[in-house]
């Protein structure tokens, strides 16, 4: 048997010798390089969804940018949700307005600017596909009802100039003033992006689930008469809901002047828009379930008012 220089004992190395020194050294400048150069020598990216709209789609063909703006652009799930129903409601309408968009981020547009794009590209398909949308069930009616009582709440809960269609009407005008209020995630942001995904989805149901609940009958004009009334009364209510919701291309016109809409501040002064629109919500609410049903079948005001 041979001799053991080390006593049957494992080799420990002197740890106050050199050697022990320049391996502790070695960690540390191994450590350090991984820390700061790490993600570079290693290749780790940030992901997709964390991306800034112009990191997305930097250096990309349109198509290719306009389809990952469409998955990674905007992560908040409000509008996400529409972008999923734009597509399934009209897939043709939804992908020139994705090519839109790429064309325009790629030119420099804003995220917020962005946003506004799809709001206003959600109004014309909304009504190409107003036949379907009023097919559906009275559930999304509801719905929007429900919206608008809250739209009223909040509104008061601002203030009385919040109420005021003039002064509403003033600043959906100014194109200086709409960003202060209407922008990316702001709350009038996400109230309209929750109206279009309702409106959307009202789309899909009449597509997918179509209901009968036949025609409005004499009985139920007696019924519906309170709201004739107040439309009588007051028909800029109901008007001023047509200007939020038309698209721009689409404004009507005065016969007097075609180049300006049939709306003015002035026809607007002195009118307390939620008082009118907490009018309008228990005149639809006290209707039976029946009319009301028959009354969102008919195409609500166009229709019957």
């Amino acid at each position: 048997m041979g001799f053991d220089a080390t006593g049957g004992k494992p080799y420990k190395a002197n740890q106050d010798g050199p050697l022990w020194y320049g391996i502790i050294g070695l960690i540390v400048v191994f450590c350090f390089v991984a820390v700061i150069f790490g993600p570079k020598l290693f290749g780790k990216k940030t992901p997709l969804s964390e991306m800034t709209i112009e990191e997305l789609i930097s250096g990309k063909e349109i198509p290719e940018a306009a389809g990952l703006l469409n998955v990674y652009g905007f992560q908040d799930d409000l509008t996400k949700s529409v972008l999923v129903k734009m597509q399934y409601v009209d897939a043709d309408a939804h992908a020139v307005l994705l090519t839109n968009m790429a064309s325009n981020a790629q030119s420099g547009m804003s995220k917020s600017d962005l946003s506004m794009m799809i709001i206003e590209a959600a109004k014309p398909l909304i009504l190409k596909h107003n036949s379907t949308l009023f097919t559906s069930d009275v559930q999304y009616f509801d719905q929007i009802i429900n919206l608008l009582s809250e739209l009223s709440l909040e509104q008061q809960a601002v203030g009385e100039s919040a109420c005021d269609l003039a002064s509403l009407y003033r600043v959906s005008k100014n194109e200086d003033l709409v960003p202060k209020y209407m922008h990316y995630n702001s709350k009038h942001y996400q109230f309209s992006m929750r109206a279009i995904l309702v409106l959307l989805g009202a789309v899909e149901g009449g597509m997918t689930a179509p209901q009968s609940y036949g025609e409005l009958t004499a009985e139920d004009s007696q019924a519906l008469s309170p709201l004739i009334v107040q439309k009588a009364a007051t028909p800029e209510v109901l008007q001023f809901l047509e200007y939020l919701t038309s698209p721009r291309d689409e404004m009507p016109l005065s016969e007097e002047n075609p180049t300006d809409t049939v709306y003015s501040e002035a026809q607007f002064d002195g009118i307390d828009g939620c008082a009118q629109i907490d009018m309008l919500i228990a005149n639809l609410q006290a209707l039976p379930t029946d009319v009301r049903s028959r009354f969102w079948a008919s195409g609500l005001i166009d229709t019957t008012l």
